[in-house]
C-alpha cells in the first residue's frame, strides 16, 4: 500500500518473487537479509546515500528523506521462510528531510501498525480459507460465530435426479 499526498491510497499486489533482481537489489530486502529494525537514507543534499537503485527512483520524483523498518513477529535469528514480520518505509518530499522528532515519532508507531497489519492479513486469510471450503455465505456465518461445531438447519430443498 502506498499513500501519496494529494492521489490517496494506492492498493497494489505483488507476485511472491523474491529472486527478482528488483526484490534483491531493494533497501527492504537488505534490511530483512542484514536483520536491521531500520535504514535510512538521505536522497538529496550533502550527506544523500544513494546505494539501491530504488533510491534513485524516489529521488527522481521529489522524494528528499528514507525510513524503512522491519518488525518481526518471531524471535529466531533465521530469516528463511518461516521468520514472520512486517516491512515498511516512511518518505517525505519536504526540503529538510525528516527531523530527529519525526522520525522517534514513526518509530513509536511502527510496531502497532506492523500488529494492525498481521491482524488485517490473518483475518483476511480466515474469510478467503472460510469461503473456499464452506462457500461464502456458510463461510461467513462460521466467522461471525452464527454457527458452531455441531450445529444443524433444516432447509426446504428439492433433489432432482433424473436419467
Amino acid at each position: 500500500m502506498t499513500w501519496v499526498r494529494h492521489d490517496g491510497l494506492d492498493v497494489r499486489h505483488y507476485e511472491h518473487n523474491y529472486s527478482s533482481l528488483e526484490w534483491q537489489q531493494s533497501p527492504l530486502h537488505y534490511l530483512i537479509s542484514k536483520q536491521l529494525t531500520s535504514l535510512r537514507r538521505h536522497l538529496t543534499g550533502s550527506q544523500r546515500l544513494l546505494d539501491f537503485p530504488f533510491l534513485e527512483e524516489l529521488r527522481d520524483v521529489g522524494v528528499t528523506d528514507y525510513l524503512a523498518f522491519l518488525v518481526r513477529f518471531t524471535e529466531s535469528d533465521d530469516v528463511g521462510d518461516d521468520a514472520q514480520g512486517v516491512v515498511g518505509s516512511w518518505t517525505t518530499d519536504r526540503e529538510e528531510g525528516f527531523s530527529d522528532f519525526e522520525i522517534k515519532a514513526l518509530q513509536r508507531i511502527e510496531r502497532r501498525l506492523a500488529v494492525a497489519c498481521k491482524i488485517t492479513i490473518k483475518e483476511q486469510i480466515a474469510h478467503n480459507v472460510s469461503a473456499t471450503y464452506l462457500g461464502p455465505e456458510a463461510g461467513q456465518q462460521v466467522l461471525s460465530g452464527k454457527i458452531r461445531r455441531g450445529d444443524g438447519e433444516t432447509i426446504r430443498a428439492v433433489i432432482w435426479y433424473s436419467d
